[in-house]
């Protein structure tokens, strides 16, 4: 163990889940707790796993004086997790709409999967392509995501408990967006649900702004808006979601468009002066994804035993330019998982022989993949393309 002085400046993970250790021993709880240093968890009981990457972010971006009270807080909150299940009548007030990334929810499945642990069924509602809106209840010490299980016992549908905590979370949005420049709009709540005011259409479509209303959330405690014809503001947002890359709890640094009232995923076409911008904030969050997500495939593979390539997805950056894009390779004779790239690079013959551009490829080869169901997408192949399909792709190439 690390001496105490550089615990107070700034502990590694192995001390911190000392730390978390000894404030829940602090509390009370004499369960067993074990230490997996590979997941960066704890396992307290049986069962229950504290993950510890988010609240070790807020700990080590506290000032020294607070850092006290967010061990507590944390190590509190998960501790009425475990408790009781919460009472209809005292979840209704407290219930809140929690906007994620699509991927945030398919990689604890898949987490859930790899570990061996109860899978929880976590209802969940499309809000863009890339976004979902799920159920939590707010507590003083922590937010509780809302299960199937939960809304059984209560005897409440999902569309109702949605709506419910719908009107709950407009009721706590009082008060006025900052504006640090005219057209350009920043959240000043800062209570965890800054994100899900996006599932709060209405609130945000009378702001006023150049063109069509485009937003992001890259963090929970972040919502920025601005006009899709006001360069000056998409180009602060796209600033603001790049120094946000390093917060703790992301959600999506992808911005979304408001179409009528429906968020719509937004990228600026070819030739927009922020196009580059945000496609790099695409292509940087894909890569974080399907690297976490092929990593927990791979385990799973070797868990089962299925001889299954979980292709990369690979970023790269032109020289010249800067400007981003991505790529993935299908091999031939070789089942496979391939990622949404940008372009797809084929391997025959222990070579590279030609790239093609994804949509190229679903529209010539489409009928040889096969979508499972993952978040990032991966679509399925277990056969190469023809030699006809092949010369059509590389034709163009």
């Amino acid at each position: 163990m690390k001496s105490i002085k550089k615990l107070l400046r700034k502990p590694d993970q192995d001390d911190f889940a000392q730390l978390v250790t000894d404030t829940i021993r602090g509390a009370g709880n004499t369960d067993s707790i074990e230490y997996d240093a590979g997941s960066f968890k704890l396992v307290v009981g049986s069962k229950t796993q504290m993950y510890l990457h988010n609240v070790y972010g807020d700990y080590i971006k506290s000032p020294r004086q607070h850092r006290a009270e967010i061990l507590k807080r944390y190590a509190t909150g998960w501790m009425s997790i475990t408790g009781e299940e919460t009472p209809v009548e005292d979840a209704l007030p407290n219930l809140l709409p929690i906007v994620r990334a699509c991927s945030y929810h398919d990689i604890s499945r898949l987490v859930s999967q790899v570990e061996g642990t109860e899978q929880k069924d976590v209802p969940i509602q499309p809000l863009a392509d890339h976004l979902a809106v799920s159920l939590a209840v707010d507590a003083p010490e922590t937010i509780r995501y809302v299960v199937q299980q939960d809304l059984t016992a209560w005897s409440l549908p999902f569309e109702d408990a949605l709506e419910r905590a719908r009107d709950n979370l407009w009721n706590r949005s009082g008060g006025k967006f900052a504006t640090p420049i005219a057209g350009v709009y920043f959240s000043h709540w800062h209570d965890s649900y800054d994100s899900s005011r996006l599932f709060l259409y209405d609130l945000l479509w009378h702001l006023d702004v150049n063109g069509d209303h485009v937003a992001a959330v890259p963090n929970r405690e972040t919502l920025i808006v601005t006009g899709s014809e006001d360069y000056g503001g998409l180009a602060m947002m796209a600033r603001m979601c790049e120094k946000s890359q390093d917060e703790p709890r992301p959600v999506s640094c992808i911005p979304v468009i408001l179409q009528e009232k429906t968020w719509v995923t937004y990228q600026p076409e070819s030739g927009h002066p922020e196009h580059d911008s945000f496609k790099k904030l695409r292509i940087i969050e894909h890569a974080r994804d399907y690297a976490q997500q092929k990593d927990l495939l791979e385990r799973w593979h070797k868990i089962t035993g299925e001889q299954i390539t979980v292709a990369e997805y690979v970023p790269i950056s032109r020289r010249d330019t800067g400007a981003f894009s991505s790529y993935c390779c299908w091999t031939e004779e070789v089942p496979i998982l391939l990622p949404e790239a940008d372009e797809v690079a084929f391997f025959k013959d222990s070579r590279v022989v030609g790239k093609a551009a994804w949509g190229r490829v679903r529209e010539v080869a489409g009928d040889l993949m096969e979508s499972p169901g993952l978040y990032p997408r991966r679509f399925w192949v277990e056969k190469f393309p023809s030699p006809e399909q092949l010369a059509a792709l590389l034709s163009e190439g």
